[in-house]
């Protein structure tokens, strides 16, 4: 899977959390060739909300309207679910009901990838990648591949938290 040590090497090579996360992002879109993403983060000392922390071809203003906490929609639902999910072409009815208006613009091209995102075992937030670029159905090999990043991400935020510390503690001596 050269395609999957490329996308690792780039998040690897991230020192800080918002880039590592960043680089996340792009190597998902990148290498699956989906049109729009974001990345959201539990947010509320974990009450459960989720807060978009990031997004790739999704309007600013719908980003920035839900930093702190999702309106109820398809996009939590799928947040609340925890588990990867691949829709491989348009939604099915069931999910269409709970797409809102905002959400309208994001489910306009089919398909539909998700995974939640860890760190030290814990759910930390999720990805959620819309509309394969290509026209051609995401799989679950695509799906696959973007549960392995999400565990090497998983490893590179150990990392940088490390160094977070190291950094924290030489500035104290």
């Amino acid at each position: 899977m050269p395609a999957l040590s490329k996308a690792i090497e780039t998040i690897n090579s991230a020192i800080e959390v918002s880039d590592l996360l960043s680089r996340l992002l792009d190597a998902a879109i990148g290498t699956l060739h989906a049109n729009r993403a974001l990345l959201a983060l539990i947010r509320g000392n974990g009450h459960g909300h989720f807060g978009i922390k990031m997004s790739r071809g999704i309007s600013v203003a719908f980003a920035q309207k839900y930093p702190d906490k999702l309106p109820e929609g398809l996009i939590l639902d799928i947040a609340r679910s925890g588990s990867p999910m691949v829709v491989p072409g348009h939604l099915p009815a069931y999910m269409m009901d709970r797409v809102t208006t905002e959400e309208q613009p994001l489910v306009e091209k089919p398909g539909l990838l998700s995974v939640r995102l860890y760190h030290r075992d814990r759910a930390i937030g999720f990805m959620i990648l819309f509309g394969h670029a290509e026209g051609t159905p995401f799989t679950d090999q695509n799906l696959q591949f973007l549960v392995q990043l999400a565990h090497h991400a998983a490893i590179a935020l150990e990392k940088a938290g490390i160094i977070h510390q190291l950094k924290k503690h030489g500035k104290s001596d």
